[in-house]
């Protein structure tokens, strides 16, 4: 369970974040490639690397339509986000667990996930040259 200390209180906060910042959560890249089928321990453990790394927002996610939008556009380019709008994509795909029960696994077979922490990875990258 995400507690309130996984979360940012203001949105600029993450646009100070460093790639070192993210680095625990983008090292799970290469698990979710590996796993075609999800082990039992893979979003337990993408979990609490969200909750180490701090990069959820406290918005109001559920409100959002553009995150809507976003997530029901299956050729949305996630290259469209800044680094804020993907951390709040993230939050609003992991809050939203809460009501769909199994709708995060959902995200991790239908590559969402990975595309999202793959676009997140390349724009820190950029960021850091």
């Amino acid at each position: 369970m995400l507690t309130n200390d996984c979360f940012v209180k203001y949105e600029e906060e993450i646009l100070e974040y460093s790639y070192k910042d993210f680095s625990n959560i983008l090292s799970i890249i290469p698990r979710i490639k590996e796993n075609e089928k999800l082990s039992h321990t893979l979003i337990p453990d993408f979990l609490l690397r969200v909750s180490e790394s701090r990069i959820l927002v406290s918005f109001n996610w559920g409100d959002w339509q553009e995150g809507n939008e976003i997530i029901e556009n299956e050729n949305f380019d996630y290259n469209a986000l800044d680094i804020l709008g993907v951390c709040k994509l993230l939050t609003a795909i992991i809050q939203s667990e809460r009501y769909i029960d199994g709708g995060l696994r959902d995200y991790f077979e239908d590559g969402t996930i990975l595309k999202i922490l793959e676009i997140l990875d390349s724009k820190l990258k950029c960021e850091k040259i």
